[in-house]
């Protein structure tokens, strides 16, 4: 998350302290054995796996770029609105991908764990609770920390549900509503895993160095380049190598779902973009899912991306596609090769909130070290030395000498000079929190009580542990084993020596050879580097409160509480029998009283558009200049090059979150068109859907709300240049505020539109005449915004699909003679023998596999 130097302007007072509640009774040892813990058992593996669109509103701000505040620019804002769901950031105006709950419940038919992803910024430890507290009530089942919600960290999708001011610079002020509408549909994706649950074979599978080429992510952390953290990883720029999958199959071997991490940040797109977006690592999913049939859940979990940018090519919303592509083939490659079995495993998992507090922040690398923070003195003047005459740091540290923690102490220079606790690079870059909470507290209109120090957030961070097996597994060097799996859940984004450290850690100190670490579970504290790494400043060392040792901490803590509860698969030990280790308390909120709009025009078509629509297909500058959709449908639309736009009016987007889908006639009767393997196409990245309100401000005043989907004729994931051709629509059903209720939930009728009916045909090659005979290609249209081709351009020339071409020559005597080549790639383009100088020869026409086609009038050329 990205701030501004606006903060030099701003200063805040320290808030009035409250009492922690995170001491334990001084009668209970929570390490003490527990003799009246209950016997767990080995039991075939289960499963059940669930997914459903998270709805929340669209105007709901997107997180993860600071820029988007109102306090710092307001990036983001692609016209006037604004919404009662967003305070202070930008308002979000569309959706190009949506993001998907999924969930995996995993079972022994004794013990269960719950994997919930969503594609968001982060989760929030207080929303975790409260979906595992109603769980545990719909099933009767005990999942005290054995409910896990991680996220793909994507930049460009839904804020405001964490209760956390200090991350409030990253997701806009907690709005209750939204909150509830998450917990709520989370909880029942989760229930629908449940009732899904049925006996399965498991494997897991590793790989390594599996992107040589840096086409799917790259390093982007250039600070740490000229130093060695490791003996066996030479200095330079070095990314996480590891790739890991859990495959899922029923009984028969079928596929059920699939689980695989690595790491890779979700900011393809930037801070501009006002579309709910999954990003690069939503499309993962979308890409690799094609490999299997419709009702099979698959999910990208974070590793440690905390340093590692997404690639790809191409542009805009089609780059996200090209990640999806180029990580297809590998991730196939491994899941192809994992065994599975039905054996009996244990399964226990486990989760604490754990202290981090200053002074009970501690790294010992199992007893090798003793790393810690001086005990704070506001009296205490550091010594400013880092390291010892060897280079190694000096474990007791008296520069992070701040009583609630510090931010910004990578960035240089300083975003607030002069409140530093130390003269030492990188401390001296610090800005403590105590001096932040009043910046915070000015920019959302919070009270005393709300910024009132410690926060809540930066007393304890969430952790939550899965140990499960044995499995079948398949290693790095292509070889296969049985052994258990641990999991290590962490709060905050991992980078890359953070996850070499806890895979060499836990193997050493845990006895765990197989271990993957998910990051961005549970909560957010910002990037976890090594305390070697964090000190060598840069961007990812500003974004924590804890100093140098918060997230190496943190590692240890977790260690701990597997080493404690999962270190004895006969009991199943309370992971919290003192009490101690629950998440902090967070300040009540009241629900938001702005009740939608009431909207009885809902479900009108609109045929010409007459006021302004926003529409990401058209520049900002074109909008302001008045540029509409066109919302007039030819008749005929060809593929790749047409795009159908639609526009409605609808209801209140409080209440409307319209599902646009593409139908097909068939038999006389229109039905869903759908991917290859069946998943009905409707939403992105193949239908982009936007709202505008009439007026765009003040929320206050009654306002029209028009709708608008615009999809662009190429195929979901398969044959993209090669749609099927018939006729086509687009059919949207949504919902309208028919209520009279003051707070969510809001009473709501259906409505429907329909496009016009349009034709989908072939769709047009374009012809040159070059080099030894003429390039081909297929030209995606200016306003072109999805993938056709890796080795092309959304906006500009493709070549040829497998660069497969029928070539049909005429001349002038009436003669054709047809002949099938393979072209050659020629940039963008194929291109193909032919001899445009051969006598009589009058005009070639050249056809894709597909049927698109396009002809060369060679006489003119003469």
């Amino acid at each position: 998350m990205r701030t501004s130097l606006l903060l030099l302007a701003l200063v805040g007072c320290p808030s009035p302290q409250k009492d922690d509640d995170s001491v334990a009774p001084a009668a209970c040892d929570p390490t003490a054995p527990q003799p009246d813990a209950p016997a767990i058992r080995q039991g075939a593996p289960q499963a059940g796996v669930a997914e459903a669109v998270l709805q929340l509103p669209v105007g709901t701000p997107l997180s993860g770029y600071t820029g988007r505040c109102d306090c710092f620019g307001g990036d983001g804002d692609v016209d006037a609105r604004d919404s009662v769901y967003a305070e202070k950031f930008a308002s979000s105006a569309g959706i190009q991908t949506a993001p998907v709950l999924k969930a995996f419940w995993l079972s022994n038919g004794d013990q269960d764990f719950v994997i919930l992803k969503v594609a968001l910024i982060y989760p929030f430890d207080g929303l975790v609770k409260e979906v595992e507290a109603r769980l545990s009530e719909a099933t009767g089942r005990n999942l005290k920390g054995k409910v896990v919600l991680t996220t793909n960290h994507s930049h460009s999708s839904y804020g405001d549900f964490s209760n956390t001011p200090t991350y409030f610079l990253g997701s806009d002020k907690f709005n209750l509503e939204v909150y509830e509408r998450f917990v709520e549909q989370t909880t029942e994706v989760a229930l629908a895993a449940w009732t899904d649950l049925q006996p399965v074979k498991l494997g897991v599978g590793f790989a390594r160095d599996w992107d040589p080429q840096d086409r799917v992510y790259r390093d982007r952390r250039g600070d740490n380049d000229g130093t060695q953290f490791f003996d066996d990883i030479p200095v330079g720029g070095h990314k996480t190598p590891y790739l890991s999958m859990i495959r899922i199959d029923t009984l028969d071997d079928a596929p059920v779902g699939v689980l695989f991490d690595f790491g890779i940040h979700g900011t393809s797109l930037d801070g501009d973009n006002a579309m709910v977006s999954t990003d690069a690592p939503g499309l993962l999913d979308t890409v690799f899912e094609e490999r299997f049939g419709a009702g099979v859940v698959v999910a990208h979990i974070q590793g440690a991306g905390g340093d590692i940018s997404p690639a790809g090519s191409d542009q805009g919303y089609a780059n996200l596609e090209t990640v999806g592509e180029y990580a297809d083939d590998a991730l196939w490659e491994l899941y192809s090769g994992i065994p599975t079995s039905a054996d009996p495993i244990w399964l226990e998992g486990a989760g604490r909130s754990v202290s981090q507090l200053r002074d009970d922040i501690r790294v010992t690398r199992g007893g090798t070290t003793d790393m810690y923070y001086v005990p704070y003195d506001e009296d205490l003047v550091p010594d400013n030395i880092v390291y010892d005459e060897n280079g190694d740091i000096i474990p007791a540290i008296d520069e992070f000498n701040v009583p609630y923690g510090a931010a910004f102490c990578g960035e240089d220079p300083a975003y607030l000079p002069g409140f530093a606790p130390s003269e030492a690079f990188p401390y001296v870059n610090c800005v403590e929190l105590s001096k932040m909470v009043g910046i915070i507290g000015a920019f959302f209109d919070l009270t005393a009580e709300q910024i009132a120090l410690p926060l809540p957030e930066a007393t304890k961070a969430t952790l939550a542990a899965l140990r499960f097996g044995p499995v079948p597994i398949l290693d790095e060097d292509g070889s296969t084993t049985t052994d258990d799996v641990f999991m290590g859940f962490f709060v905050g984004e991992p980078t890359t020596y953070f996850e070499e450290q806890f895979k060499r850690r836990a193997a050493a100190e845990l006895g765990y050879e197989h271990a993957i670490l998910v990051g961005y579970s549970q909560d957010e504290e910002g990037y976890l580097l090594l305390p070697e790494d964090w000190l060598l400043g840069g961007y990812e060392a500003s974004i924590n409160q804890w100093g140098p040792l918060q997230a190496e901490h943190l590692m240890e803590r977790l260690f701990v509480m597997a080493d404690e509860v999962l270190s004895t698969p006969e009991v199943a030990e309370d992971s919290d029998p003192c009490g101690v280790y629950h998440i902090p308390t967070y300040l009540e909120w009241e629900l938001p009283t702005a009740a939608p709009d009431v909207t009885p025009e809902a479900g009108t078509r609109l045929d010409v558009a007459t006021e302004y629509i926003y529409s990401p297909l058209y520049s900002l500058d074109e909008l302001e200049a008045g540029a509409l959709p066109n919302l007039t449908l030819p008749a005929e639309l060809p593929r790749v090059q047409g795009v159908a736009e639609l526009a409605w009016l609808g209801g209140d987007a409080g209440v409307d979150w319209p599902l646009v889908t593409l139908q097909r006639m068939e038999g006389g009767s229109w039905v869903d068109a759908t991917t290859a393997t069946g998943r009905v196409i409707t939403g992105g990245p193949d239908i982009l859907v936007t709202h505008t309100p009439d007026p765009l401000l003040p929320t206050a005043d009654v306002q029209q709300h028009t709708w608008y989907a615009a999809w662009q004729a190429v195929g979901h994931v398969d044959d993209r240049a090669g749609l099927p051709l018939g006729t086509y629509r687009l059919h949207v059903e949504g919902q309208h505020y028919v209520g009279s209720e003051t707070t969510w939930p809001w009473s709501t009728a259906s409505y429907t539109v329909d496009s016009e009916p349009f034709e989908l045909v072939a769709g047009s090659l374009t012809l040159t005449a070059g080099g030894a005979g003429l390039t081909a290609s297929i030209d995606a249209p200016a306003r072109g915004y999805r993938l056709v081709d890796l080795a092309g351009h959304s906006q500009g020339q493709n070549p040829l699909p497998e660069h497969l071409a029928t070539v049909t020559r005429e001349y002038e005597d009436g003669r054709s003679e047809v002949e099938e080549q393979v072209g050659v790639a020629s940039g963008r383009t194929t291109s193909l023998a032919v001899d445009l100088a051969e006598v009589g020869l009058v005009r070639v026409r050249v056809a894709d596999l597909h049927g698109n086609e396009g002809v060369l009038d060679v006489a003119s050329l003469r």
